[in-house]
């Protein structure tokens, strides 16, 4: 596991060392995509599969591929581009995967992130690096749904030119894995007059979809993935929900409304949907994968938190974090679901 603590001490380092956000971007883009180009293809317990129909896609026709896998289409025809130019190349795949994953979230964390190191050492280290190493559909809709939020976030009066931008980034991630459409929902959410009745809806809805989430599952069961839902019960997320709590909570007391700055009411927005997500997502776990796009700016908000304190507490609250991070690392590194223990880099046979 020691490549892996590595990396998530590697922000840390260079945040001693390079004071500039620019060239801090380039050389954790560079260390990142480096780091996932390189592996073995016994990192990632997905990997199988998907090199299986990669391989498959390199061979037959487009409308072939589209009836062979029931993976959405956009993924589908991105295999079959790159599966079709590399003659079957798996590697060719990882890497090209590796580079947009990296890229898309460097600049996401360049674009708003306050504290760039601390970015990068909660999205090491929070399990997200999981998805870019085995879960390669997800990691691509996330990385298009966080970039396409961080353009929208970043920018000082929103305008036809971004939402464009916005949607068609999002209908992309969408084509890559269904339940980023969740994407959809957040940009008009964040433009809302935040006030009782918002928050009984939402928690309504949520509840609603609590209650009948067998009847849900059975429906889209038997209309769209006949059988492969099998295991959506109860996933467990309890501490994810008490966390996800904990930092809706304090953003809503610590900085009054009127105080708060757009990005920062982005943010708790954001957070607010993740918990209530994440409140369905105790009941079955199809909605697991939402929760996650959503938790993902839990490597933002902290830092929004973080600078509204005193220097002195900002540094406790850092370091708090810092600890739980760690906690959380290695307590995924030990279970070690998405099986990429030990790292092998690809010349180790």
């Amino acid at each position: 596991m020691i490549p892996y603590y590595v990396l998530l001490a590697t922000p840390l380092v260079l945040s001693l060392y390079v004071k500039d956000k620019k060239k801090m971007r380039n050389l954790m883009f560079v260390i990142l995509f480096l780091f996932l180009a390189l592996r073995g293809e016994s990192v990632g317990g997905d990997l199988v599969n998907y090199k299986h129909y990669y391989i498959r896609f390199s061979r037959v026709s487009l409308s072939a591929c589209l009836s062979y896998v029931r993976w959405e289409p956009g993924f589908i025809v991105y295999n079959k581009i790159i599966a079709t130019l590399s003659r079957g190349n798996f590697r060719v795949f990882l890497v090209t995967n590796a580079f947009i994953f990296s890229a898309l979230m460097s600049q996401a964390i360049y674009k708003i992130s306050k504290a760039p190191w601390f970015s990068w050492y909660a999205l090491i280290g929070l399990g997200f690096l999981m998805y870019p190493l085995s879960g390669l559909r997800a990691s691509l809709a996330m990385a298009l749904g966080v970039y396409a939020l961080s353009c929208v976030v970043s920018c000082e009066k929103l305008n036809k030119k971004v939402v464009i931008k916005y949607l068609i980034l999002i209908a992309l991630a969408v084509s890559f894995h269904y339940t980023s459409a969740i994407y959809f929902l957040v940009l008009p959410l964040l433009y809302l007059k935040k006030n009782v009745f918002y928050y009984a809806g939402i928690v309504g809805a949520a509840a609603l979809l609590f209650v009948f989430s067998d009847q849900i599952v059975d429906f889209l069961d038997k209309r769209f993935y006949q059988g492969i839902w099998n295991d959506v019960q109860a996933n467990g997320g309890g501490s994810l929900l008490l966390f996800i709590a904990f930092f809706v909570v304090v953003g809503l007391v610590l900085i009054r409304p009127k105080d708060r700055t757009p990005q920062y009411s982005a943010m708790l927005c954001i957070m607010e949907l993740a918990f209530l997500s994440q409140i369905v997502t105790l009941q079955f776990s199809l909605w697991a994968r939402i929760t996650e796009f959503l938790y993902v700016f839990i490597i933002f908000f902290p830092i929004e938190l973080a600078s509204a304190l005193e220097k002195k507490l900002r540094y406790i609250v850092y370091g708090v974090l810092m600890l739980f991070v760690i906690y959380m690392y290695t307590t995924s590194l030990i279970t070690d679901l998405c099986e990429i223990v030990p790292y092998v880099p690809l010349w180790v046979r």
